[in-house]
């Protein structure tokens, strides 16, 4: 099935396009809330695969801007082996995406290890397979 698999330049644009809107607006309330609550550390959760960008995207964004905020993903479908993985073009952007976020859950622990696999194998992250962390930024 992998064999058959179609990765398009124009799809993968509008991709990201999308995630760029969520982060923009996420970046909306964010700023919001620290107007309304000055003291207070917003808590952004993100959902899914179809918005795997977002947290990087907002990260940077509330880096740039000097903006506290915590930032959870949780992936709702299973998350496939490295096997699968590394024939996805823009593999790299979509894990940084999700390595983006303070917390990142998913539904079963084969999902997390395939994960992990696919950070260490794909990004060569360290990992710390017993904890399920992920050094971001390693080597």
């Amino acid at each position: 099935m992998v064999d058959k698999t179609l990765f398009q330049e124009d799809h993968w644009q509008e991709y990201m396009a999308v995630n760029q809107t969520f982060a923009l607006a996420t970046m909306v309330a964010v700023r919001a809330a620290l107007q309304e609550e000055p003291d207070c550390t917003p808590v952004v959760w993100v959902h899914d695969y179809h918005l795997m960008a977002v947290p990087n995207i907002v990260r940077r964004l509330a880096v740039k801007e000097d903006l506290p905020c915590k930032i959870g993903f949780f992936c709702h479908v299973p998350f496939p082996p490295w096997d699968v993985v590394k024939i996805h073009p823009w593999r790299d952007i979509l894990l940084q995406g999700m390595l983006g976020s303070d917390l990142v859950a998913f539904q079963s622990k084969d999902f997390l290890l395939n994960f992990l696999d696919c950070c260490e194998r794909g990004l060569g992250t360290r990992v710390d397979w017993a904890q399920g962390l992920v050094e971001q930024g390693a080597a």
